[in-house]
């Protein structure tokens, strides 16, 4: 019985230092990811990943925008356009801009998001990590898709 007592004891405090050790690492804003790593998810899985052409005027504020930041993204760590010409069945065309750390991120967030609020752009940019990603909108598959990719591509 105390034996028993004294191992439900060390269970429950392992139990707590491990999801105390859970709940402090690896928050979105810490995770780094590759743009690679994840280009190449995307491709297994058939999401039509291509490199960003970025520095073409698009004449419109916002891609112009967006087309900056892709470039500085490239050339930190990539930019991948995916989910284009019907690779999902109901998806939109999704940008990833891989930056070199998370502060790069919600920055890019920031000046694209000004723009998008001026032009009432529908658009909805998410960060993660060193990460943003824009989209006007995303299938539970695409959903699916972009978070198996994420994991596989975590440095």
């Amino acid at each position: 019985m105390v034996g028993s007592r004294y191992r439900s004891v060390g269970v429950l405090a392992a139990s707590i230092a491990f999801g105390g050790w859970a709940g402090c690492g690896g928050s979105e804003s810490e995770q780094t990811y590759s743009a690679s790593a994840f280009s190449e998810c995307l491709s297994v899985r058939d999401a039509g990943p291509r490199d960003i052409a970025s520095g073409q005027s698009e004449g419109d504020r916002y891609f112009d925008q967006l087309n900056r930041l892709a470039g500085q993204a490239a050339r930190e760590n990539g930019a991948v356009e995916a989910f284009g010409n019907d690779a999902v069945a109901g998806a939109s065309t999704t940008y990833f801009l891989f930056f070199e750390a998370h502060d790069s991120a919600t920055t890019a967030e920031q000046k694209l998001g000004q723009i998008a609020r001026q032009e009432q752009s529908s658009d909805k940019l998410d960060v993660r990590g060193n990460l943003l990603m824009v989209a006007s909108t995303e299938t539970d598959a695409q959903a699916r898709i972009v978070a198996e990719c994420l994991n596989r591509s975590e440095i």
